[in-house]
């Protein structure tokens, strides 16, 4: 439980305002053009932190550690899952901003 909600609560303050600076800084260096795609690039770090949390709390569990060090594998686990979801969903929502309805005016 505490793993949960330490890694929750770090992946979503990573996946909301680390990202957004990564976001404002890579058009400058792509002309001023913003892509959708550009938000898939802060998701690498949770790709690597969700296989490497989910096999240190096997590893940690096997070789029974210190109850803290299996609770971090899960925080490490839980950030990676949040930030790589939360900036998918982010990247699709951009990606399919041209199809969403739109209000006429009168």
């Amino acid at each position: 439980m505490l793993g949960s909600l330490v890694g929750y609560l770090l992946g979503e303050a990573f996946a909301g305002q680390v990202s957004e600076i990564y976001i404002r800084w890579r058009p400058k260096r792509n002309g001023g053009v913003f892509a959708p795609e550009m938000r898939l690039h802060p998701t690498l770090p949770g790709l690597i932190m969700v296989p490497f949390g989910l096999a240190g709390f096997d590893i940690c569990v096997q070789h029974k550690t210190h109850w803290l060090v299996p609770v971090s594998m899960i925080a490490i686990t839980i950030l990676g899952y949040k930030q790589t979801v939360s900036l998918g969903m982010a990247n699709g929502i951009d990606c399919s901003s041209h199809e969403r309805p739109t209000l006429r005016q009168p």
